[in-house]
């Protein structure tokens, strides 16, 4: 069934304006399946699981936003994203120290990367236990000696939190 609409359309001397019938196409909204549509989705299948790990590791790097997309958008990416080797990997160097929106998705978020024993969340979240008014010192200098175990951390940071350890006692 074909509907018509009205469009202001003005003369080309811009004297008057006249009404002008437009009539839009039918629409078929519903997805055609061909034999390309098909084609298209094997190749994630393809893809080998540790590289997929990796691969939501790097776009969980970006946000916890991006992280939450990328997990629903495909039962694939949602399995590897369940990894302990992927809460390693992620790179929380862009993420803020001080979460201003969405706080029950950033605790969950460092709360994972904590538990896949990532070094910067255990560092991360070691220094909010012991900066914290009603933090518990042991919980976070447990979290600070589980990050320095690592040796991956610069020493400086490490020399921080420990300076910063000794001034609060």
């Amino acid at each position: 069934m074909k509907t018509q609409c009205t469009k202001r359309q003005r003369d080309e001397s811009h004297e008057s304006a006249s009404l002008i019938l437009v009539e839009s196409l039918p629409r078929d909204n519903k997805r055609q399946c061909t034999d390309t549509n098909k084609s298209s989705q094997i190749p994630i299948k393809l893809i080998p699981e540790d590289l997929l790990v990796n691969v939501v590791a790097r776009v969980s790097s970006e946000s916890y936003i991006d992280h939450h997309n990328m997990k629903v958008s495909c039962r694939d990416f949602f399995h590897a994203s369940k990894d302990n080797y992927m809460w390693q990997q992620v790179s929380l160097e862009k993420f803020p120290l001080i979460p201003w929106s969405l706080k029950e998705a950033f605790d969950y978020f460092m709360q994972s990367c904590k538990e896949g024993e990532n070094i910067e969340a255990l560092f991360r979240v070691g220094l909010q236990e012991l900066k914290s008014s009603v933090g518990n010192i042991e919980k976070g200098m447990k979290d600070l000696k589980m990050a320095a175990e690592k040796k991956v951390l610069p020493g400086s940071k490490i020399h921080i939190c420990f300076n910063f350890i000794m001034l609060r006692r």
